[in-house]
């Protein structure tokens, strides 16, 4: 096979990895550098539509008044305190941050004094919902994992057919800048996987402890961490 046809290889490879590099940035939703986003005041009342839903709206009717008192007393704690709304608001998730908070505030164990007693009459109502938030979330992203385990699986093997069919028809052999992954890459592609699946288990321990804001800055590392393996990856 001629260099020129190999070279063709090299774009089809290419084009691939650029495709599947996109699906993964999509699925991940990673922040846009500070440099490119806009400047703009931070909406704290952006997590209510969630915090209704597992404050409120958990007992399927909605219309419970001391949980939607509640609702409301973490809402207006929350965004009477800048730094607090600057912290969670730069989570991922900040929804699940803040019941989360909430729920760790309420039980004494984070926060000061004043949010404490604010909060305190409401604590099971912040834990029940903490708990749904945190779970599902762990479940989303043990499911973000197989994810990318089955994207990185296509990718390397279309990879793979390609080099070894180029390698094939040469009369030269493979290519020596043909693009191709090597195996302590992929090894190492592998070791990230199994870490960061230890962290989703282990918050899911720490909800089960009732470490709940714990939990959630363990959830965020997972998410931040799978978020660089497929920048780095596919780049």
């Amino acid at each position: 096979m001629s260099r020129g046809t190999s070279k063709l290889g090299v774009v089809i490879t290419v084009v691939a990895a650029v495709a599947i590099g996109l699906s993964v940035a999509f699925a991940f939703s990673p922040v846009e550098s500070p440099s490119k986003q806009p400047i703009k005041e931070i909406d704290c009342t952006s997590p209510a539509g969630s915090i209704k839903g597992w404050v409120v709206d958990i007992d399927g009717v909605g219309t419970n008044e001391t949980r939607r008192i509640a609702a409301s007393m973490l809402m207006n704690e929350y965004c009477s305190r800048p730094e607090l709304v600057t912290e969670i608001s730069a989570m991922d998730y900040p929804a699940v941050g803040l019941i989360s908070y909430g729920c760790d505030s309420a039980s004494g164990k984070i926060g000061n004094t004043n949010l404490q007693e604010s909060l305190r009459e409401f604590a099971p109502i912040y834990c029940e919902g903490a708990t749904l938030a945190l779970l599902e979330r762990a479940e989303w992203m043990g499911l973000a994992v197989h994810d990318f385990k089955q994207e990185m699986a296509a990718y390397l093997e279309e990879q793979k057919q390609i080099f070894d069919h180029a390698a094939s028809i040469s009369d030269e052999g493979p290519d020596p800048e043909y693009a191709w992954v090597e195996t302590e890459t992929i090894q190492k592609v592998d070791e990230a996987l199994v870490e960061i699946t230890g962290v989703i288990e282990n918050a899911k321990s720490m909800v089960h402890d009732d470490q709940y804001y714990d939990a959630v800055k363990a959830l965020e590392r997972a998410n931040a961490s799978l978020i660089q393996l497929g920048s780095d990856l596919y780049s």
